[in-house]
């Protein structure tokens, strides 16, 4: 097939950091203009996985065939008993088959590793080239299909066979991941956590931005006004916070953030009894965030400035601190939906998120 090559190149390993451009099909470059050409279907992709000459999936047990033995032989061998199976005349016990039924049916857990080492800036990046392509009329800026198979590259979900797309997915429908709960922070708490955590006097002019994010005389860009999470961003970029080619942050030390942020919202962290902090199998990033959510000294809001700070050591650019702050208010403004990314990824996705409501299950099943 000519497209073996570059199904070969996917890459394999899953205990490093990942990057989409890695998956990048188109490439930024092509995206930011008008896309012209198709980019390969996944289904054509997995045919041509198993294309061959025509014989090559037959199975062969390396005898020959039966219509080349005589009819004679078929009639001696049918009649001897010398070569009767063993197991004829034996009982089984009902309950020693391996028959799956729908009461010992149990599904296989997921795993998260590949998903959780991919790069949270290369997310962000992608995310924001979607999202300036909003204001194109129609016909000028790529499909919504197009935007799809940027945002999810044909060799990103082709690398993640049997591997949940659930860490990356629940960020981009934040708003639709039942498994989490509501982070319930409002505005005004993060204008408040990233004002102090960036040590901004109340009177500069970056501080009256993000606090009075709605009013556009007090100098912010004119896409900006009205949205919290592009002053911010402007803000961030201004100051020269972060690291111009993003952190090195993966999508599942983003997830640990917010739902240490959700559990300490919540009152819910209770990292002396945690079973997993016992055995070992929290990383250090996120034991090191428990450590602030159960710090008794610390009031709410100092606890959110210092979730904020936490970010800021890890250097993150102006964008991805941009969609961390959309995906806790719940909108990532890209105008890609549920139902858009249910039917790309794939034709029963739909369905089964309407039967159980559930992207953890559906990424489950799914994948």
């Amino acid at each position: 097939s000519p497209r073996s090559n570059d199904t070969a190149q996917v890459p394999a390993p899953a205990n490093q950091k990942r990057s989409w451009t890695e998956f990048a099909c188109p490439s930024d470059a092509e995206f930011s203009g008008r896309i012209t050409s198709q980019t390969r279907c996944r289904d054509h992709v997995a045919i041509d996985k198993y294309e061959g000459d025509g014989d090559s999936g037959r199975e062969t047990h390396g005898g020959p065939d039966v219509a080349d033995v005589p009819p004679e032989q078929i009639e001696n061998d049918e009649g001897d008993d010398t070569n009767a199976s063993d197991d004829e005349g034996q009982t089984f016990d009902e309950d020693s088959t391996n028959i799956v039924t729908l009461d010992n049916y149990k599904p296989k857990p997921p795993s998260y590793k590949k998903a959780n080492t991919l790069s949270y800036a290369a997310l962000a990046k992608r995310l924001e080239v979607i999202w300036r392509q909003r204001k194109k009329p129609p016909g000028k800026g790529p499909s919504k299909q197009e935007r799809l198979k940027y945002l999810l590259p044909d060799k990103l979900l082709l690398w993640l066979e049997g591997d949940s797309p659930f860490p990356f997915i629940r960020l981009i429908l934040s708003d639709r991941d039942s498994s989490r709960a509501v982070s319930g922070l409002k505005e005004a708490s993060i204008q408040s956590a990233y004002c102090s955590a960036m040590s901004l006097d109340k009177n500069s002019t970056h501080a009256k931005q993000i606090n009075h994010y709605r009013d556009h005389s007090k100098g912010m860009k004119k896409d900006s006004v009205a949205d919290l999470s592009s002053v911010i961003s402007d803000v961030l970029d201004a100051r020269g916070i972060g690291s111009k080619d993003g952190s090195d942050m993966t999508v599942g030390e983003v997830n640990d953030w917010v739902d240490v942020l959700v559990d300490l919202y919540k009152n819910r962290v209770d990292i002396a009894s945690s079973e997993a902090n016992l055995t070992g199998e929290k990383s250090r990033w996120r034991r090191n965030l428990e450590r602030i959510a159960t710090d008794s000294a610390l009031n709410r809001n100092e606890k959110y400035t210092n979730f904020v700070k936490a970010l800021l050591k890890r250097k993150l650019n102006p964008v991805e601190h941009k969609y961390i702050i959309r995906a806790l208010l719940q909108n990532l403004h890209v105008g890609i939906h549920l139902k858009d990314i249910m039917s790309f990824y794939s034709p029963h996705a739909l369905d089964i998120w309407h039967s159980f409501q559930s992207l953890e299950l559906v990424c489950r099943l799914l994948s």
